[in-house]
């Protein structure tokens, strides 16, 4: 656990607190060959198991201990520590509660309490016993770097600078507490003072993972790629295999253009295998690109459904690579528009069970980019090669506006996307500017919560929430003039059946797929036009750019 501390008095202690456990353990062991009852040298041993991580031995000691000491606050704290290793949670908040009540001057039980609490995310009850622990020891390092944790888990980070920069004026060598301030300021926009703590982190410490990675991703945002670079590289000597470093660094080749060198890195993607995928491919080899003579293959759709639809290109390459019966396994909301694409033999829904098939080869359809060679020159950008079902087509056409000029507007992507909080607008009203402008007709395509923003808004007809799949969504686009919408699958979509799409970009982590700087993309070449941040969550600037190009653009 982070933070837990504990102090006691003695040679034995000193030793612990100087961190010479083994040390500690044997004098404690020597003493107690001569005086098996010695109650400091039984506590002592039990602590320094403890943190040489030897928890079974350890527990045992500690309740010898405490049979021989009785009631004692320092044995208390232990035994939450080990309690707390171990996960057994109740049992360590009793023990550090027990402390508190028996010693509650000493600032050690409430300090682990409060870790406790935070690592639970019980943030009033943590918030309680660390400003308590601080109380009592306002220049304890430990305390001030958890309340900064506290603060900025409450996104209060302003309040967590400050406790993380008192925590570095007591211990400077603290790299973690170094690596959370750069975080904090990363939060509030001071992305030159977020370098600046980052490279102090790595002088403390300079094989910090985290601190190599988040360094890189900021470097990367201002364009220095090389810099990025080489902080990625130099995190892989520590850790060659770490697939979340070496995907960072596929994209970031990736965003450079760089794509022959950057597919293999991207292969360390997450790629969350549907259950019964393991089934349909038991006795299929992995696809690596040869010819396929015949072959039944699966492709396994995997990651957000905006890269599913871009890399659905693909699919009809396959058969002229000599695919036999093709096969793509993928969510059902997406069905309506893959199982239609031309090559595909069979959709399978991802969420199906208990269906069996034997396939001769398989991939992962984000894979198929590497496997195809792909360079900037060579992108298949035959658009559109996804085309809505014309049922749907003639279902949604009294839906929707019967003039002006159509524009479907999307502000939020999905709160579980990790760059969300950058690439989504804060709220519908950041748009507002677009509802002056005369002879647009403004549809909302928006799905979830943030449906309910635009409601009391004259003149936005609200058909999100009609929509039930990508068919749906698909049919509606296809019926509009133009979409504007920030990075989410629905960009990909209106790209991929060809209808002309905005896209608004953040300055903060834009994805590798936008590379840098253009205005177009060479993945759907005549349908999207992109609209980038100049300074970090400056929206307003990107949507006057928008206003005064749809000012322009109307017929």
């Amino acid at each position: 656990m982070t933070g837990l501390s504990s102090e006691s008095g003695g040679h034995l202690s000193r030793l612990l607190a100087a961190g010479r456990h083994s040390e500690a353990l044997a004098s404690a062991r020597a003493r107690l060959s001569a005086s098996p009852l010695d109650g400091e040298a039984l506590a002592i041993a039990g602590a320094a198991l403890l943190r040489l991580q030897q928890l079974q031995d350890a527990d045992v000691m500690l309740h010898r201990a405490l049979a021989v000491c009785g009631a004692n606050a320092w044995l208390y704290v232990q035994l939450g520590i080990l309690y707390a290793s171990t996960h057994r949670h109740d049992q360590a908040e009793t023990w550090f509660r027990s402390a508190v009540t028996l010693n509650p001057g000493n600032p050690d039980a409430p300090h682990n309490l409060g870790v406790l609490m935070l690592e639970l995310g019980r943030l009033g009850a943590a918030r309680e016993a660390l400003e308590a622990a601080q109380r009592l020891n306002p220049d304890h390092a430990p305390t001030l770097f958890n309340l900064g944790l506290l603060e900025a888990r409450s996104e209060r980070f302003a309040e967590a600078e400050q406790c993380f920069r008192r925590a570095i004026r007591l211990q400077p060598s603290f790299a973690l507490a170094h690596f959370n301030l750069a975080t904090a300021l990363v939060h509030r926009g001071r992305a030159r003072d977020a370098e600046r703590a980052f490279h102090d982190a790595l002088r403390c410490d300079p094989q910090h993972l985290a601190s190599l990675r988040s360094l890189a991703t900021l470097l990367a945002d201002r364009g220095a790629d090389a810099e990025a670079e080489r902080h990625l590289r130099q995190a892989l000597k520590i850790v060659p295999d770490e697939l979340a470093i070496r995907f960072d660094l596929g994209s970031l080749l990736l965003r450079q253009g760089r794509y022959v060198d950057g597919w293999p890195y991207y292969e360390s993607r997450e790629s969350p295998m549907p259950a019964p995928v393991i089934t349909h491919r038991t006795d299929a080899r992995l696809w690596q690109g040869e010819p396929l003579a015949g072959q039944s293959l699966l492709v396994v759709c995997d990651q957000g459904y905006g890269d599913q639809i871009q890399f659905a290109r693909y699919l009809p390459g396959l058969k002229e690579r000599g695919a036999g019966r093709l096969s793509l396994i993928g969510p059902a909301v997406l069905a309506p528009l893959l199982s239609t694409i031309e090559g595909v033999d069979e959709f399978i829904p991802a969420e199906a069970e208990g269906h069996q098939g034997l396939y001769e080869r398989w991939c992962f359809l984000g894979s198929l980019p590497l496997r195809f060679g792909t360079t900037l020159a060579s992108i298949p950008a035959k658009v559109p090669y996804l085309t809505p079902d014309p049922e749907r087509l003639r279902q949604w056409a009294p839906r929707l506006p019967g003039a002006g000029f159509r524009v479907g507007l999307v502000w939020k992507g999905s709160a579980l996307h990790r760059n969300d909080r950058f690439r989504s607008l804060p709220h519908f009203d950041t748009l507002k500017p677009l509802l002056g402008i005369p002879g647009l007709s403004l549809v909302s395509l928006q799905k979830g919560q943030a449906e309910t923003e635009m409601r009391g808004h004259q003149g936005v007809a609200d058909l999100g929430t009609q929509m039930l799949d990508f068919g749906d969504a698909a049919a509606l686009l296809a019926q509009l003039d133009l979409l504007i919408t920030v990075d989410t699958a629905m960009a990909h979509l209106a790209g991929a059946i060809g209808t002309p799409c905005w896209v608004l970009l953040p300055a903060r982590n834009t994805d590798w797929r936008w590379l840098r700087e253009r205005e177009d993309t060479p993945w759907y070449p005549n349908s999207l036009r992109l609209f980038r941040q100049q300074r970090f969550e400056d929206w307003g600037a990107v949507v006057g750019r928008v206003v005064a190009a749809l000012n322009l653009h109307q017929p």
